[in-house]
């Protein structure tokens, strides 16, 4: 009977000690699901082993991959970096043993990366007209909008403000703004200017029009066409300020500074009489 016993207990101790190990084997693993990945910083998936018991298995090794490559990398620690913007998912799996497969789990992951701030380079208002339109926006690799706020502050509020995500002129000057979100910045160059004079220009074969301007930085702006449909234009020559002379052209855009006061002759060159009237415009802008 003892030698009966025996192998009947060795039997039982063989059973008890299988469902024991199986017991002891991963029944699944927990993580932290990540929220929408807005950057390059790693993010912990805080993922563990547990038993049926719901206990972690903290010697229980874990392995990660990420489906597609490329869009973000896992590390053995489980710390997942998002690379560039899209959806992927990173598979976790505690070993297999010999009577069980191994555990897995898929963790969908989002990643919204800002490449850059799209913004303007420079932005300008005239003081008297609507200011143009400015917007920043969070771009990812490829252009794509991504959902991030973006911050826009005036490095001069004197001079430009902002409005509601625009600008606004107030002041003839000069000003960086800047916009950030994520770590990404773009400046845009501002210049708000005020027009002082408008008007139609027209001059005869031979005249000109003078313009007297007191201290302070102008731009001018002309444009005119020559009324025989050739490609006369006007000339312009300072008085008074240390400005270059701009042989004649149809079009014209010049800054002058004048530091006392100071002439603009805006000159139809003659042709001996037989030349043409030129019509068009004339403005004249207070810049920084």
């Amino acid at each position: 009977m003892k030698i009966g016993h025996i192998p009947g207990v060795l039997v039982l101790a063989a059973i008890v000690g299988g469902v024991g190990c199986a017991d002891k084997g991963p029944a699944t693993i927990t993580f932290l699901q990540p929220e929408l990945i807005g950057n390059k910083t790693p993010v912990a998936l805080r993922a563990f082993a547990v038993d049926r018991k719901g206990v972690e298995m903290i010697e229980v090794p874990l392995t990660y991959a990420v489906e597609p490559a490329g869009l973000a990398s896992v590390s053995d620690g489980g710390y997942v970096t998002c690379l560039r913007s899209g959806e992927a998912k990173v598979i976790i799996a505690a070993p297999a043993d010999d009577k069980k497969p191994p555990v897995k789990v898929e963790v969908p992951i989002r990643c919204e990366i800002v490449a850059k701030i799209k913004a303007p380079y420079t932005w300008r208002h005239v003081l008297g007209r609507e200011p143009p339109p400015y917007s920043a926006k969070a771009v990812d690799a490829v252009g794509k909008p991504v959902e991030r706020p973006v911050q826009v502050t005036s490095s001069n509020e004197s001079v430009v403000r902002v409005v509601d995500g625009g600008l606004e002129g107030l002041e003839v000057g000069a000003a960086t703004v800047v916009a950030t979100a994520a770590g990404e910045a773009a400046l845009t160059e501002v210049t708000v200017a005020r027009l002082i004079l408008s008007e139609p220009l027209s001059i005869a074969d031979g005249d000109r029009r003078l313009l007297t301007l007191q201290q302070g930085t102008y731009e001018v702006e002309i444009k005119v066409a020559a009324t025989d449909g050739s490609k006369h234009g006007v000339a312009l020559t300072w008085v008074g300020a240390d400005c270059p002379h701009v042989s004649q052209k149809t079009a014209h855009r010049q800054k002058c500074k004048v530091l006392e006061t100071a002439t603009l002759a805006i000159e139809n060159p003659s042709r001996t009489g037989l030349g043409a009237p030129v019509d068009g415009f004339l403005n004249v802008l207070q810049v920084p």
